[in-house]
C-alpha cells in the first residue's frame, strides 16, 4: 500500500481536495469515516467506523484499535474514491507526541468496490 507522506501530497484547488493519484480536483467522493481514541499507550480504545461499503451506510463500533494510524493515541481515517483514476484513498490523521502527522495512502479494498461499480 503506497502512502503519500510529503508536504505535496495533499493538495487543494480552489478549497477542493484533490487526488493524490491524478490530481484532479472535482472528482473526489467521500465513503466513509473512522475514528480511534485511547487513552495514552492504552491496550484498548474505542474504534468507531460509518463506511459505505457497496455504497451502503453502515455503522460499527468496536474496542479493536488494530488499524489506527496512530501507534499511541487518537486517530481518524477518511476514505476518498476518485471517479476520474478509479482509486481509492484514506486520509488519516495520526496523534504522536504533540504531532499531529497527516497522510494520504491508497485502499485497494475500496479501489476494488469502486472498479466494481465503475465498470
Amino acid at each position: 500500500m503506497e502512502k503519500y507522506v510529503n508536504d505535496d501530497a495533499i493538495k487543494l484547488d480552489c478549497g477542493n481536495l484533490c487526488c493524490p493519484r491524478c490530481g484532479d480536483a472535482f472528482g473526489l467522493h467521500s465513503a466513509g469515516v473512522e475514528v480511534w481514541g485511547r487513552s495514552h499507550d492504552a491496550a484498548q480504545g474505542l474504534h468507531v467506523s460509518i463506511n459505505e461499503v457497496e455504497f451502503k451506510p453502515a455503522l460499527v463500533a468496536t474496542t479493536d484499535l488494530e488499524d489506527n494510524p496512530s501507534s499511541r493515541r487518537q486517530g481518524i481515517s477518511v476514505r476518498f474514491w476518485c471517479e476520474q483514476c478509479a482509486a481509492g484513498f484514506a486520509l488519516t490523521f495520526a496523534q504522536h507526541k504533540g504531532s499531529e502527522i497527516v497522510t494520504f495512502e491508497e485502499h485497494p479494498e475500496l479501489t476494488k468496490v469502486v472498479m466494481k461499480y465503475m465498470t
